[in-house]
Order: structure tokens, then sequence, then C-alpha cells
């Protein structure tokens, strides 16, 4: 997982070479952005013992975060959330996974 920022937003960037878009699913709160992701085809699986894969993270946002207005989008194995910070004009739509 990479975080970096600018004036205008928090990046973050999460490798998931195993996952299609429709295994997120992203929630934000008053501070937290909470993802969760599921692969349940044993077929496109490494781990062949459970026949699942599944992660769920949950990340802390500074002050100057509004994760109200969190984008996330997939493409190519790697989820990438885009959140705006408070005083940026940068308008975007909350809640859930972006294929590009």
């Amino acid at each position: 997982m990479d975080v970096s920022d600018n004036d205008k937003t928090f990046n973050i960037r999460i490798e998931t070479p195993l996952m299609l878009s429709d295994d997120f699913n992203t929630m934000t709160t008053y501070d937290f952005i909470i993802i969760r992701a599921e692969k349940r085809n044993p077929e496109d699986l490494r781990a062949k013992d459970t026949g699942c894969v599944f992660f769920h993270l949950i990340l802390s946002l500074p002050e100057s975060a509004i994760p109200a207005r969190a984008a996330a989008y997939f493409s190519n194995g790697i989820l990438t959330i885009v959140v705006p910070k408070k005083g940026s004009c940068r308008e975007l739509m909350p809640g859930h996974v972006s294929s590009i």
C-alpha cells in the first residue's frame, strides 16, 4: 500500500492482483475509510486450501480529509482511493469502486 498527498487530495494505492472491482466494498465514516474485498472463485485463487481470499482494511484519516467525498477506482489489479482535503474545490463521488 502506498499513501501520498498533494495540495488537494490524499491518494491511497493498493495492489490487489487477484481481485476485480466487483470484489470490493468501500465505506466511509467521519474519519475512516473501510475497505473490504473477498474473492470466492477457487479456480482463480492461489489459496487453494481455503478457496477464498479476504481482506479488511481500516484507514484512519487526518482532520483535513473529507472521507464522504472519497472516490475509489480499480484498474489492472490496482485499487486507487482519492480523498479530497478540506479547502479544495474537487468534487468526487462517494461510496463505490469504479473500473477504469
